[in-house]
């Protein structure tokens, strides 16, 4: 399907140059419509990605890291202690980065520790995380398609709206997107339909993508466990097994003291 590949492009795109929108207050319009759709989007998906992956300190994060800063700019580590801009020369510091990066708009944190860095526990104990992790993130990918719907009714900076089966959440209004039925009557309901559209390609593409490490995680466990195990093992058995196998070399170095009386024995 062309049109869901080429949404997901856009979205990817949007998702790491996401300095190029702007969220003051914009004229309704399909392309100011759409920036905030896919940039929100963008948003929630950096947001699911660090819940499951984590998301350290800046003076932790290795070169090349990328970071998203609550005016929508985006700063890549380039040395230690060292942020550039990726749309000038612009520099920051790890404490600067750390003090403006983007926050979980329902729990406000900046950095967290990930699903799968937690140690000492099985792949398939992290299952029930991790559902609830996927349910949540459709929970807020509905949550900006009915945001996107209840637009042209909107006058507060805050729409509150409520998917079936979720919490409520709050979230900018779209001004971009909140058209009137006289000037714009289809475009509504073709941004509502475009957004699901959207929502569906990118949660399918994340759940796949969460199959795939799922699968290298529990491979991954697996192994250090059994080297654990193996380790042990050989630790408590070296003396009971070394003993044995030396006085076998022993022996075997003392029978050429054993008299010989056949023919064979030259």
């Amino acid at each position: 399907m062309p049109s869901r590949w080429t949404t997901i492009g856009v979205l990817v795109g949007i998702g790491t140059c996401a300095a190029v929108f702007r969220t003051s207050a914009q004229s309704p319009d399909f392309n100011s419509c759409t920036a905030d759709m896919y940039n929100t989007m963008a948003q929630e998906q950096r947001v699911y990605r660090s819940v499951l992956l984590g998301l350290p300190k800046a003076e932790h994060e290795p070169l090349g890291s990328v970071r998203h800063l609550n005016d929508k700019s985006v700063w890549m580590k380039t040395q230690k202690n060292t942020w550039k801009s990726l749309v000038n020369t612009n520099t920051l510091t790890d404490m600067l980065v750390d003090g403006s990066s983007e926050t979980d708009r329902i729990s406000g944190t900046r950095t967290r520790r990930g699903i799968f860095e937690i140690r000492h526990t099985s792949t398939s104990e992290l299952i029930p995380a991790l559902t609830q992790s996927i349910r949540a993130f459709q929970c807020r990918l509905a949550a900006i398609c009915l945001t996107i719907q209840q637009a042209p009714t909107e006058v507060g900076p805050l729409t509150k709206v409520q998917p079936a089966g979720c919490m409520q959440m709050s979230f900018p209004t779209f001004t971009g997107c909140a058209f009137t039925e006289k000037t714009n009557p289809a475009l509504p309901t073709d941004m509502y339909a475009r957004c699901l559209e959207s929502a569906d390609a990118l949660l399918s593409r994340e759940i796949s993508l969460l199959e795939m490490t799922v699968a290298y995680d529990a491979g991954y466990r697996s192994l250090l466990q059994f080297a654990g195990a193996f380790e042990n093992f050989t630790n408590a058995l070296r003396f009971p097994l070394l003993r044995p196998l030396w006085d076998a070399a022993t022996i075997l170095g003392q029978l050429d003291r054993i008299p010989c009386f056949i023919s064979q024995c030259d």
